[in-house]
């Protein structure tokens, strides 16, 4: 289910928009939408909320708002690639499903 949220999240309800205003490297066409981490943090807070549906755990969900903003700026720097950005996700969601299975 992480996964499929994960799916759904950095997927479906990321939109072009939002994937061009939270790279600090990109332009932006309308400067009344705020600073990039404003719409990295936004998106990280939908994974986050995702992940929260899932497991339950705000703890969990915080965890994944941290790794998601980190991850996905890293990408927008050219610091990872997408395929190291998107296994690194997949990664993160069997660490949270570990740490959601030992809560119970």
């Amino acid at each position: 289910m992480l996964l499929a949220m994960h799916a759904a999240c950095d997927y479906a309800l990321q939109d072009e928009k939002m994937e061009r205003y939270k790279n600090p490297r990109k332009n932006r066409d309308d400067p009344t939408y705020g600073p990039w981490w404003w719409t990295m943090a936004a998106h990280s807070a939908i994974n986050a909320g995702g992940v929260m549906v899932v497991t339950g755990s705000m703890i969990i969900s915080l965890a994944e708002f941290m790794a998601h903003f980190t991850l996905d700026n890293m990408k927008c720097r050219g610091m990872i690639s997408t395929h190291e950005d998107q296994s690194m996700h997949i990664f993160s969601k069997l660490v949270w499903a570990l740490w959601a299975s030992a809560l119970c």
